[in-house]
């Protein structure tokens, strides 16, 4: 991931997932007794088996699926080229590339520790989590006082409302969170980020983290590609002012970022109240 700018890596409790283009292009577990098991969805590939054996246990076994990364991917880029709702999770990858590791990344105010989280508990997925840290100087160097943020993305406009659009992505949150409030995520995402710091997959970070503050997280409401002469963006606002507004003790801020010059780059100046 390092070298391969393309491919992003997720660390969840019992495994890891290698994506590409927001596709997950290999998913490894830890055997019970022994070794890794490595698996691909042939899904990508009409069935077709594209990758080796799926134990991982000596380094030659390691470099065997990495040199199939190549037939893999083009297998993607040829399902993902007939499925037009997958640009959200591309541009979840795409974020995640801007703010940990681009040539921009020390000056954003955001780091993104994972994407598609899912709670051990509610079930509730989130599109992203991430640690607002503030790029200054003195800020970066305190490494007690980074906020959470969680994100959600949506790509045009065609997903904006219903079952799954921001007001009931809003409410549910609001609803599961409000409860049990987010000390495990927070150890969750602290444990994942200094991971990540480790591992080089953070660009340029000179310190892991040690906590994070007491705020209530942000929740930032990541609108790309939206058509201004449509509506359905501004009714689902006004719709969370209506409801959220003027209620005390919410447990997250809700934010709406606006665009840097067309880039996914996350500063704070551009992440406003809604």
């Amino acid at each position: 991931m390092r070298i391969d700018r393309t491919l992003d890596l997720q660390i969840r409790e019992d495994y890891i997932n290698i994506y590409y283009r927001g596709g997950n292009l290999m998913k490894v577990q830890k055997e019970p007794h022994n070794g890794f098991r490595a698996s691909f969805d042939s899904g990508y590939s009409g069935g077709k088996k594209l990758h080796p054996n799926d134990d991982l246990i000596t380094l030659n076994d390691v470099q065997a699926w990495i040199s199939a990364f190549p037939e893999m991917k083009n297998a993607m880029d040829i399902y993902f080229g007939n499925i037009r709702a997958w640009d959200e999770r591309e541009n979840q990858q795409v974020m995640i590339r801007e703010n940990n590791y681009s040539s921009v990344a020390n000056s954003t105010d955001y780091y993104i520790c994972d994407i598609e989280y899912a709670d051990s508990k509610s079930g509730t997925r989130l599109d992203a989590v991430a640690a607002k840290w503030i790029s200054s100087g003195a800020a970066r160097k305190n490494t007690e006082d980074v906020r959470l943020a969680i994100i959600e993305m949506k790509f045009g406009d065609s997903a904006l409302k219903g079952s799954c659009g921001l007001f009931d992505h809003v409410k549910n949150v609001i609803s599961v969170f409000g409860n049990s409030g987010f000390h495990y995520m927070k150890n969750e995402m602290l444990e994942v980020f200094n991971q990540k710091l480790e591992l080089g997959l953070i660009s340029d970070c000179k310190h892991s983290l040690t906590s994070f503050s007491d705020q209530i997280p942000e929740y930032i409401i990541a609108v790309s590609n939206h058509d201004p002469q449509k509506t359905a963006l501004n009714s689902e606002l006004n719709r969370i002012r209506t409801n959220f507004a003027n209620q005390i003790n919410l447990p997250v801020e809700i934010k709406i970022a606006q665009a840097n010059r067309l880039g996914y780059a996350l500063y704070e100046q551009n992440v406003v109240p809604l």
